[in-house]
């Protein structure tokens, strides 16, 4: 199953590098997402290689909400001014996180001011256009992968180290070190990595000169020895 994820992510990430994208800056962010989702499926096959397959669903989580917002950047170009306030209300929390610790530097103090004074207007001019937070549950809806929403539960468990996450990984009454989940959960967390990294790559058609029919043909042809590794 390895050999056929490593062979789809070598065909997929090459596909990417053939599109010519355009230079608005929607297309420019929406191909960055979907090479984002390719590396980050590259982690998840390299953390499977070398016997640490258990942390591979925090890898995989963050590739279902970067493909969340690919769908919705492709459906609609004017998300991304949901994607600028998102960014801006992320980095004025983090500015006011960091300038409120104490002992913070005068130097590093003036920088956050420089950086929150460049953000503000753009977290304002969001607000004022009626933008605020979404939740990923409703931005999976806005996808149309609200369906994907109990896998990502699931993804969350291993992210955030809930008990059940630990106990699966380090065991209960006899600790374990490097141990390697059951067959089934590695194949199906490697499976569903491959299944995201292709959604994406279906959509750059949408930011690129890519032609659709192209991608629709290489995905298939990734399904079909996925299909054929798993016989």
């Amino acid at each position: 199953m390895l050999e056929a994820a490593v062979k789809a992510r070598d065909v997929l990430g090459a596909l990417a590098m053939k599109a010519n994208v355009r230079f608005d800056e929607a297309a420019v962010i929406g191909a960055g997402l979907c090479l984002t989702i390719q590396e980050l499926f590259a982690s998840v096959i390299l953390l499977t290689d070398h016997g640490l397959a258990s942390h591979a669903p925090a890898h995989v989580r963050t590739m279902l909400e970067a493909l969340a917002d690919v769908r919705n950047l492709a459906n609609d170009p004017a998300y991304f001014e949901q994607m600028k306030f998102d960014d801006a209300r992320s980095n004025l929390k983090l500015f006011e996180g960091y300038s409120a610790i104490a002992g913070m530097p005068q130097d590093a103090i003036d920088t956050l001011k420089k950086w929150t004074a460049k953000t503000q207007p753009i977290f304002d001019a969001g607000k004022m256009a009626g933008y605020n937070k979404v939740q990923i549950d409703q931005k999976l809806k806005m996808a149309g992968l609200e369906q994907e929403y109990v896998s990502y539960g699931f993804l969350c468990g291993f992210t955030h180290n809930q008990l059940t996450a630990i106990i699966a990984r380090h065991g209960k009454h006899e600790l374990r070190y490097l141990h390697e989940p059951p067959y089934e959960t590695m194949v199906g967390v490697l499976g569903l990595g491959m299944s995201i990294a292709g959604k994406a790559i279906q959509k750059l058609p949408s930011f690129s000169d890519l032609p659709e029919a192209d991608v629709n043909a290489v995905l298939d042809k990734v399904e079909a020895d996925w299909e054929a590794a798993r016989a």
